[in-house]
């Protein structure tokens, strides 16, 4: 499972994959959900990165049953942006906007905000994708606020997804329109972004 997500984390998805397969098949074996949920999230992400969008889809519903179950908020909060993250790449944007709100709202009821760096990004991707530009940079500086916050540089997909998005806010409103929206975003609370 550790070589999954070593893997995942620099961005190796197709080896992340292999891994999370061998752990899936160890932790049902082993009669192990918690290791089994963390499995499956590392196997729907690669599964997810690889376009496999079906397979993705199942082996993280899968996850989330399993954390939900056992109450494994952060693993819920993760396997909620894998789900959000499938929906953007079906084009359903409004049902990865949900996922990311499920999930923040879940972090924000439980005080387990680590991590929220991921939704933001998500969030201002698909802001940028339907054109709310101002929107999307403001959160990214509320993703800035919040990585720093915790001592997190992101990884895997979600810091490439960040520059991305970044790069293509930047080209659109200048860099002063961006920098301007960024630190109105880089002030704003919790509740705050939930509510944009």
């Amino acid at each position: 499972m550790a070589l999954s997500l070593v893997e995942e984390f620099t961005g190796r998805m197709d080896a992340a994959g292999r891994f999370a397969v061998e752990a899936v098949t160890a932790a049902r074996t082993m009669e192990a959900p918690d290791t089994l949920a963390w499995a499956l999230a590392s196997l729907g992400a690669a599964q997810r990165h690889a376009g496999d969008l079906v397979g993705a889809t199942s082996t993280l519903e899968e996850a989330l049953a399993l954390f939900r179950r056992m109450g494994g908020v952060l693993g819920e909060c993760n396997t909620l942006v894998n789900l959000a993250g499938v929906a953007r790449s079906e084009g359903n944007l409004a049902h990865a906007a949900r996922w990311h709100a499920e999930s923040l709202r879940l972090r924000r009821d439980s005080g387990v905000l680590i991590d929220a760096f991921d939704d933001l990004v998500g969030i201002a991707e698909i802001a940028r994708t339907v054109g709310y530009w101002e929107p999307a940079a403001r959160m990214l500086g509320a993703e800035d606020t919040y990585r720093t916050v915790f001592g997190s540089a992101g990884w895997g997909a979600a810091a490439l997804l960040l520059g991305q998005t970044r790069q293509a806010l930047i080209a659109h409103l200048g860099d002063q329109r961006f920098a301007q929206a960024w630190e109105v975003g880089s002030l704003l609370s919790i509740e705050q972004v939930i509510a944009q």
